[in-house]
């Protein structure tokens, strides 16, 4: 019977570790983060740095740092009037309603694509 006992309060005991290790995030100075419930977006986005809770097993974390909302913003910035500008807003557009978890990767690969096409044509007339 004490051995029934114990091992209930052990598995107990890892039980709870393991809601409250899935309930409490931190976010470091200079990050961002978007709580996320089924992959949607819930709330605001969160911008103080230190220790924050969210709901265990529904609700994620996507952190963002200020140097990628930084880059992302001058992206758009050279991008969007750039001849490939409507190709490039089709992309990020397409990205975002089928695989919204690779645009990190999208925009990286868009940013790689414009600076090796860029390159390119300086090669090629200079």
């Amino acid at each position: 019977m004490k051995t029934v006992l114990q091992a209930s309060l052990i598995v107990l005991g890892i039980a709870t570790l393991l809601v409250l290790s899935g309930t409490f995030y931190t976010l470091e100075e200079g990050q961002q983060a978007v709580i996320v419930q089924f992959g949607r977006p819930v709330g605001e986005p969160v911008t103080a740095a230190g220790l924050h809770v969210k709901l265990p097993f529904v609700q994620g974390v996507r952190r963002v740092g200020r140097r990628e909302l930084l880059a992302f913003g001058k992206t758009l910035w050279r991008q969007l009037p750039s001849r490939q500008g409507p190709a490039y807003a089709r992309f990020l557009a397409r990205v975002l309603r089928h695989r919204p978890r690779l645009f990190p990767e999208a925009v990286r690969f868009a940013i790689e694509g414009y600076h090796f096409e860029k390159v390119t044509r300086q090669v090629v007339t200079g």
